[in-house]
Order: C-alpha cells, then structure tokens, then sequence
C-alpha cells in the first residue's frame, strides 16, 4: 500500500469509530493473517512480530476477530474497534490441525467407478500416496491409496475399479488439537480433515506434511543448540574461571563454560581483547553483531513461543551454524 502502516491504521480505526458513532453494527476491515504481517512487512507470526502488531492495534483501541495469531494464515479476520476490551474472550492458544496448509487445500479425489487407472495416474502425476472417493465435497465413500492396491492384488483380486481396491477413510475435524491429530497420522500416513459450516473435506494431511510442520519447528530449535555447543568448545580452555564469572555478570556458580548462558558467550566475546585470544580470521564486529541477533531469536525459540521466526531470522541462524562448525577443529573419524 502507498501509504504507512501507522496511517492504514489510522484509517481503519476512523472508519469503525464512525460506524459505532451512527450505531451501525461494525462491518469491520477484511483482511487475512497473511496480509496483516505483509503489511507490516513480515511473513511470519514471531513472538516480537506478534507483539509488534498487537500494540500497534491496541494504541487504536483495535482488534482482530478472530485473532490473527491462531488462525490459518490465509483465513479471513475483520479488523474491528475493540469496543468491550474487558469482557473480551481470551483467545485460545492450542495449535490445530486446522493452522496447517494441507488442511485449507481442497484434495484430488476420484469416485467409486472410476477406473483404477484413472486414480493411479493421478497418483503417479502428483506423487500422491492415496487419493480420497467421493462423490461430494462433504461425503466420503473410502480411499484408494497404493497400499490398498497392492492389498488387493495380494488377495489374488485384478482391480479395474477403485471400488474393487479402497481401504476405509480416516476423517477428522479441522480444530482437533495437532498434538492429539498426531497419533492418528502417524497410524494411517494421513488424515482427511472436516470442517467449516458445510462441513466439507477442506485438505489431507499426511505424515509427511507433519514431518514438515515438525521440521519447521525443530530446525531452528536444533541449529540454535549445535552454535550454542561450538561456542562452548572454541571458549574451552582460553579463559579462566574469573574472566567466565565476569561475563556472567559476577555469578559465581559458573566454573567452565559448560555454566555460561547464550548472553554470557555473547558479553565473552563482545570484547576485543578477550576475543583477540581466540586467533581467528573473522571480522569481531560482523560476528558479535550476527551473534547477538541470534541470541535475541534464540529467546523465543528456545521457550517454545508459539509461532515460528520469521524467514529472515532462519536465514540468519541457517548461515551462522556452518560459520560456527569452521571455528573448531573435530576429530570426525
């Protein structure tokens, strides 16, 4: 947009003050989650990203319905004046099956008489693993997958139908909690997911779509960890136990680098002189700076905040980690 978030803003909260003012119910501003963060030029709803769209929110006495934080990124919200603050419902936290993408896309499906070549063809084109058989968007008769196939084929059977190789569908509703939703993918490599008002099929989840969602979520959790474990081993043995408890801001429980927090490597190697023992050929403000950076995604990585850091900040861990492998040597045989 041409104009400034701050000033959008503005606008939006004139637009819904003028309707309370005529006491006309609130139309309120459509946006989606996606578009909000845009506009504020993020991607991704991190703890400061949250909290940053938030204040900016509640300066103009504005909200989001629903939240904009735990709604499928491209779902619709309505910015409205946030008129009954007090009384307003907490929103709920709980991560479900219906925040994945895999959820919100529609699936490839085939019907019962359809030839069985038909649905392997689509199979093999998208490389799909099973296709849902239905002849709506809201009835599901079975699923034909390659394990049902092969099943059939096993039992001395010549499928020419999908009707002669399905195998029962696992239907579940969009706001199961992901956790609980986890077991049952991992049983049945995937889910159909039910939901909205006319309680269609609105995705398929399978245990690869949730290895993703796992992998999005433990990749900067695993990348933090491994330049925390480098740093410790390229400060083992160069500084004594004072120097350590100073970079601890004087905690005296600390008596090796096993004991130092991420902000205690950070004041460690923030000064020159100490940093000038370590003899490495690495600009000391390029890398004190990129690892301060990391130290602040790293506190809400590491406390679990609900939603993941943003593009720029993965990109940031993603190219501190192999930086920090070369400063150590390993014994790797």
């Amino acid at each position: 947009m041409s104009i400034g978030v701050g000033e959008w803003l503005d606008e939006v909260a004139a637009a819904r003050k003028a309707e309370i003012d005529a006491d006309v119910t609130q139309e309120g501003y459509q946006t989606t989650a996606r578009e909000l963060l845009n506009s504020f030029g993020r991607e991704r709803r991190g703890r400061w990203v949250v909290a940053d769209i938030r204040n900016a929110l509640e300066k103009r006495r504005l909200r989001t319905d629903p939240d904009f934080e735990f709604v499928w990124i491209d779902d619709p919200i309505w910015i409205v004046m946030d008129v009954d603050a007090d009384n307003r419902k907490i929103a709920d936290p709980t991560i479900r099956v219906r925040m994945l993408d895999a959820a919100n896309n529609t699936p490839v499906s085939v019907k019962r008489d359809d030839p069985l070549a038909k649905a392997t063809t689509i199979m093999r084109l998208e490389d799909y693993s099973q296709l849902p058989v239905m002849p709506n968007e809201r009835v599901v008769k079975g699923v034909v997958s390659w394990k049902s196939i092969g099943a059939a084929h096993a039992q001395g059977k010549n499928p020419s139908k999908v009707r002669e190789c399905m195998f029962e569908a696992h239907v579940i509703d969009m706001h199961m909690p992901l956790a609980e939703a986890t077991g049952v993918i991992c049983q049945h490599d995937y889910v159909l997911v039910r939901g909205g008002k006319e309680q269609k099929i609105t995705g398929i989840v399978t245990a690869v779509d949730l290895a993703l969602h796992f992998k999005e979520r433990t990749h900067p959790f695993l990348l933090i960890g491994e330049i925390e474990h480098h740093l410790r081993n390229l400060i083992r043995g160069k500084f004594s136990t004072e120097e350590l408890i100073e970079a601890a801001d004087g905690d005296e429980r600390v008596r090796g680098p096993d004991d130092l927090t991420f902000g205690g490597y950070c004041r460690l190697l923030q000064r020159k002189e100490w940093w000038a023992r370590l003899q490495l050929e690495i600009d000391h403000n390029v890398f004190k700076e990129r690892l301060d950076a990391i130290r602040q995604i790293r506190n809400h990585v590491m406390h679990f905040s609900p939603r993941l850091p943003d593009a720029s900040e993965i990109r940031q861990i993603e190219s501190m980690a192999p930086l920090c492998r070369t400063l150590t040597s390993y014994d790797n045989d």
